[in-house]
């Protein structure tokens, strides 16, 4: 069992970790069971993406990009409810070379140490509207 989240910088170091794995072509989709609970529900812009769906949305975003970076804005974490909400900013390079650049807020619910609940929306301020998508994409 992964230990329980008590700090505001332990939780930042799991979406630090969680958003290098998933915005890293390199890594296998998989690689995000370490982050996230296998009941994990990811609402974001207006859809719902369990694990199976959630791991799809990371390979179509991998197969997009060369590689990206995170941002965080402000976070804020509550330790007795294990909750975290964050506004942070992905910057990506897609594989055509264009670049995306996307403002995300988010609320997650952490149990056991892995993120349990994502309530997510996502803005694109750079790119093309094909990619508008891209932030639950299956």
């Amino acid at each position: 069992m992964t230990a329980s989240i008590t700090t505001a910088d332990a939780a930042r170091a799991l979406l630090e970790r969680l958003f290098r794995s998933f915005l890293d072509p390199a890594r296998s989709p998989k690689d995000l069971l370490e982050f996230v609970s296998s009941d994990c529900v990811h609402q974001v812009d207006g859809k719902t993406l369990v694990l199976d769906d959630f791991l799809k949305h990371a390979a179509a975003v991998k197969a997009a990009i060369v590689g990206a970076d995170v941002t965080f804005e402000r976070l804020v974490f509550d330790p007795v409810q294990a909750t975290v909400a964050d506004v942070h900013v992905v910057n990506a390079l897609k594989t055509d070379g264009t670049r995306i650049r996307s403002k995300v807020i988010a609320f997650y619910r952490l149990e056991s140490g892995k993120i349990r609940e994502v309530d997510e929306l996502t803005l694109m301020l750079k790119g093309s509207l094909e990619d508008r998508d891209l932030g639950s994409r299956t």
